[in-house]
């Protein structure tokens, strides 16, 4: 079956735990008017131009399945019009978590605080959520991006191998709030109503498919 029919076929069993980017988020130097909202489908093409470049292990099928699947889970930082960064966070009530898939900052903007920004709003979306801890992943010998985590709250819960190459990972937390979590909540709150999850595929079919940077690239 091809990348394109089974995407079309319905949604895939997405990973927990995607990679955080390699790169080291650096002290913020000056700031920079930076505006985060939801992504939009234009972004699509950019983010995974992004992925491509900062994700070595990101899994092309498991990048599809999350922008046709949770399109709602992803946010931009936009300079001047221009996609300066993404984030993609998914919300795992069972778990009692909001998980930070991914976080990325283009070269030229980075230094500018765009990075907290979107850690900010991934807190404030999961207290919203009624979440009471944040999760992420990060490589265990990416000792600077660990640190600056520490700093902000986060500790490490766990360490694990993931890939075909063994590669270490920290799985990091913070806690957010007291009290008890809504139970009443469900994982298919991170999911796209039925009718946007297939105008989203087909616009993903239309309108990226083979001109996808991680066209063909598989990690499990």
């Amino acid at each position: 079956m091809s990348a394109d029919s089974q995407v079309m076929r319905g949604p895939r069993a997405a990973s927990t735990t995607p990679a955080l980017p390699v790169h080291v988020a650096e002290p913020v130097v000056r700031a920079l008017s930076a505006d985060v909202e939801p992504a939009r489908m234009s972004d699509w093409m950019d983010i995974l131009q992004m992925v491509a470049r900062f994700f070595p292990h990101a899994d092309e099928l498991e990048l599809r399945y999350h922008l046709c699947n949770q399109s709602a889970c992803f946010h931009a930082a936009r300079v001047g019009g221009t996609l300066a960064g993404f984030m993609h966070i998914e919300p795992k009530p069972e778990n009692h978590l909001m998980w930070l898939n991914m976080i990325a900052v283009d070269e030229p903007f980075r230094r500018h605080g765009i990075g907290q920004k979107f850690m900010l709003l991934a807190e404030q979306l999961a207290r919203e959520a009624s979440l009471p801890r944040i999760g992420l992943r990060v490589l265990a010998e990416n000792h600077q991006a660990i640190e600056l985590y520490r700093k902000q709250g986060y500790a490490r819960v766990k360490e694990t191998r993931e890939g075909p190459a063994g590669l270490a990972y920290l799985v990091m937390e913070k806690q957010l709030v007291a009290g008890q979590p809504d139970r009443s909540a469900s994982g298919a709150e991170s999911m796209d109503p039925g009718w946007r999850r297939w105008i989203n595929r087909l616009y993903y079919l239309v309108s990226i498919g083979s001109r996808s940077p991680l066209r063909g690239r598989r990690t499990s």
